[in-house]
């Protein structure tokens, strides 16, 4: 695998290493819930053999992750799982005079591993890892589509005390390989076309985020974060040659309480 993948969606870890301090090693579980506002645009079609307009998938979706940080001295690793319920949102559009309506319903899955050094008196962190995110949706017209990418990604973050609690910030770029497999069968033979996808792309983009951490007792620490995260797929190619859209971009801003526990 390749150096790619731009990330922003690695708060979860942010909020979690200010309270990686100076013991020598240990492991500290998580588990999290978080309302993502999530959005994953195709640009037009207009080579397709038909105009075929933008198509947007944009819901909120309600998700739990669970997670653990393994750290020894200034150095840690963490693993992160995330997964959505199921949204619905709706496609009306008039293509090609005929109108074109489906109800989609979908999910989004995340996961992360990260391997980090402290630095700045413990209240800094240098990080890097690889992620991989997989957003599917199906229509009622026995559309699907399904997109994934994967990558890798560099960040740092820092820390204030405030109180006995910690403030962070948070930045990591990313280069992300993007695959997107989509079928219309119906769609495209109401209308004359193969709208059937299998295409390739890239994108480098940039996350950033704040958190704020406090204990609440000796063992048990909670953190609340919001992260922002945006991506634009470009230069996409189809392996069976059909016109793909343009561009793909997928932005998402996240809420997200955690609990961790030390042990």
């Amino acid at each position: 695998m390749k150096l790619q993948n731009i990330l922003i969606l690695v708060m979860g870890c942010a909020a979690l290493t200010p309270t990686v301090a100076q013991a020598e090693s240990g492991f500290i579980p998580r588990a999290s819930i978080a309302i993502s506002q999530y959005q994953l645009t195709q640009d037009a079609r207009p080579n397709s053999g038909v105009d075929f307009p933008e198509l947007d998938f944009n819901v909120v979706f309600n998700m739990l992750g669970v997670g653990g940080t393994f750290y020894k001295d200034k150095y840690y690793m963490d693993i992160f799982l995330q997964h959505s319920d199921n949204q619905v949102d709706i496609f009306d559009e008039n293509v090609g005079g005929l109108r074109v309506f489906e109800q989609f319903k979908g999910d989004r899955k995340d996961g992360a591993i990260t391997f980090g050094m402290k630095v700045l008196d413990f209240r800094g962190s240098v990080y890097g890892g690889y992620k991989v995110g997989i957003s599917e949706a199906a229509g009622d017209s026995q559309t699907t589509l399904r997109f994934e990418e994967s990558g890798f990604f560099l960040g740092g973050n820092y820390s204030w005390a405030i109180g006995k609690g910690n403030l962070t910030v948070n930045i990591a770029v990313a280069q992300l390989d993007g695959k997107l497999e989509e079928k219309a069968p119906l769609a495209g033979a109401a209308l004359g076309v193969n709208l059937d996808l299998d295409a390739d792309s890239q994108a480098t983009g940039v996350s950033y985020g704040v958190a704020w951490s406090a204990p609440i007792s000796e063992k048990l620490t909670y953190s609340f974060s919001v992260d922002a995260n945006s991506y634009t797929f470009d230069d996409v190619k189809d392996d069976a040659a059909n016109d793909p859209p343009d561009e793909l971009e997928e932005k998402f801003i996240t809420a997200k309480l955690s609990f961790s526990y030390h042990f």
